[in-house]
C-alpha cells in the first residue's frame, strides 16, 4: 500500500496508533526495568536477585543498578529520531541524529556507569567517530532544499572527506579488534618467550657439555703418560 506520510488516514489513524505503540512497546520497557530495579534495589546482593535479574544491573556500578534503563532509552531515541524524522529535511535529519549521539556521550562518560573503564572508552569512541562520520557526511547532503547553499562542488575535497571518514572507521575497527584479540596475543607471545627461553638454555647446556669434552680431550692429549 502507498500511503503517503502524515497525510489523510495516516495522520489521522496509523500516526495515533503509532504512537500508543511506541509508548506501550518502546518505553513501557525500560520504565517497567526502571520500577523493576527501584523495588530490587535493597535485594541486589541477594542470591535470587542476583541468579534472576543479575543481567539487568551485573555490569554497571552499584550507584547505577538502574542504568539499563537508561540504555534502553537511548536506543529508544536513536530509533524515534529513524523513524519519525522522515518528515524534515534530510540535512535536519542528521543534525537531529548529531545531536542525539551527542547528548547520550555526555550522559555515559558524565555517569561512567559501566564496571569496565575500558568499555566505557570504547563506547564513547565509537559514539565520536559515528558522530564524526555524520558530521562530515553532512558535506554530501543536498542541503539546497532546506534553503541552504551548503555542500562540496569539488571532487578532490569529497575524496579527501571520504577518505576521513574510511580512515576513521577503519581506525575504530582495528581497535576493537585489537582489544578482543589482545588477550590471544599476550598468551602468543608469553609461550614464545618461554620457547626462546628454553631454547636459549638448550643451548647453553649444549655449549657448556661441548666445552666441557673439549677440556677432558685437550687434558688427556696433554697429560703425562705413565710406563
Amino acid at each position: 500500500m502507498n500511503q503517503e506520510c502524515y497525510q489523510g488516514a495516516h495522520l489521522s489513524l496509523y500516526t495515533p496508533l503509532g504512537a500508543v505503540c511506541v509508548f506501550v512497546f518502546c518505553l513501557g520497557p525500560p520504565l517497567g526495568i526502571l520500577l523493576l530495579m527501584l523495588h530490587k534495589s535493597k535485594h541486589l546482593s541477594e542470591t535470587q536477585t542476583r541468579t534472576v535479574y543479575g543481567f539487568l544491573y551485573h555490569r554497571f556500578r552499584a550507584e547505577y543498578f538502574f542504568f539499563e534503563s537508561v540504555k534502553q532509552l537511548q536506543m529508544l531515541m536513536l530509533v524515534l529520531v529513524n523513524v519519525f524524522s522522515n518528515a524534515i529535511y534530510q540535512y535536519h535529519q542528521a543534525l537531529l541524529l548529531l545531536s542525539v549521539l551527542l547528548c547520550i556521550g555526555i550522559i555515559n562518560m558524565t555517569c561512567q556507569a559501566l564496571r569496565a573503564k575500558l568499555l566505557v572508552l570504547l563506547e564513547y569512541l565509537s559514539l565520536m567517530v559515528l558522530a564524526l562520520s555524520i558530521t562530515l557526511g553532512l558535506f554530501f547532503v543536498d542541503s539546497s532544499e532546506a534553503g541552504s547553499e551548503l555542500g562540496l562542488d569539488n571532487q578532490a575535497a569529497e575524496i579527501a572527506i571520504a577518505a576521513i571518514i574510511l580512515t576513521l572507521n577503519a581506525g575504530l575497527l582495528l581497535v576493537l579488534v585489537l582489544v578482543i584479540a589482545w588477550p590471544a596475543l599476550m598468551r602468543v607471545c608469553l609461550r614464545a618467550k618461554e620457547a626462546l627461553k628454553k631454547h636459549r638454555a638448550d643451548k647453553e647446556a649444549q655449549q657448556s657439555s661441548l666445552s666441557a669434552e673439549i677440556e677432558k680431550q685437550n687434558y688427556l692429549r696433554h697429560a703425562p703418560s705413565t710406563a
